[in-house]
């Protein structure tokens, strides 16, 4: 069942950095935000359960280097679909095709991290390259409401329920594997992603830019953030 969810995870994944690259005006940003961070998701998620039932876990440099990787390719998706840049294209390439060797390869030591690291490398120069081309704000906000949305419940989740259980009533949900602390990071993850992303279509200020990475840490904060972004 996990193999099954990560290769439909994967498959999204590849579908979103595709869509970003060869689709056609609002589409190849619909692919990168949904596609990809679907992807993201179904991709982790499962992991995380395929490296409990193996007795794995972060500290093996490869999976966390995966993780990373698979970060840079929404990243490239998603600045892709904004720039429309060469570069843009080979962080997201080199992220999603690095992510592949190293779940596949599973390599150890600095061989390992060689799989991020360059992805990383050109995701970085990314960044800041070129001026924006053209950008459906609009469509980037829905899509960062949702992604807010949800980062939002699962910290709710973590805060109001999970550690009031484990803390006082010495009930743990997850059995102390970590789920509701891996989702919560996956989400958090993908939520700074969309932050960045969504606030350099929308001509957010650094100030809100660093108001919304700050309230993605608070209760409630994603929320109150969103109604602040409707003002």
């Amino acid at each position: 069942m996990w193999r099954l969810l990560k290769f439909v995870g994967v498959s999204l994944l590849a579908a979103g950095l595709a869509g970003a690259a060869f689709g056609e005006g609002r589409r190849r940003q619909q692919a990168a935000q949904w596609l990809a961070s679907a992807g993201l998701i179904l991709t982790w998620i499962p992991g995380y359960g395929m490296m409990k039932l193996t007795d794995r876990s972060m500290a093996e440099p490869w999976i966390a280097a995966a993780v990373l990787a698979s970060m840079v390719t929404v990243h490239g998706a998603l600045a892709l679909s904004r720039k429309g840049s060469l570069l843009a294209g080979l962080a997201g390439s080199a992220g999603f095709l690095g992510a592949m060797w190293l779940m596949v390869f599973r390599p150890t030591g600095g061989v390992a991290w060689a799989g991020a690291l360059i992805p990383m490398a050109l995701a970085s120069a990314a960044l800041f390259s070129s001026e924006d081309g053209e950008a459906d704000a609009d469509s980037a906000i829905r899509w960062f409401r949702w992604v807010g949305r949800a980062e939002g419940l699962s910290l709710i989740f973590l805060f109001g329920v999970y550690m009031p259980l484990k803390y006082a009533a010495d009930i743990v949900i997850d059995g102390g594997q970590g789920w509701v602390g891996w989702v919560h990071g996956v989400l958090f993850l993908l939520y700074l992603l969309a932050l960045w992303h969504t606030g350099r279509m929308a001509k957010w200020s650094w100030g809100r830019m660093i108001a919304g990475a700050v309230a993605a840490n608070l209760p409630l904060g994603t929320f109150l953030f969103e109604r602040k972004i409707e003002e």
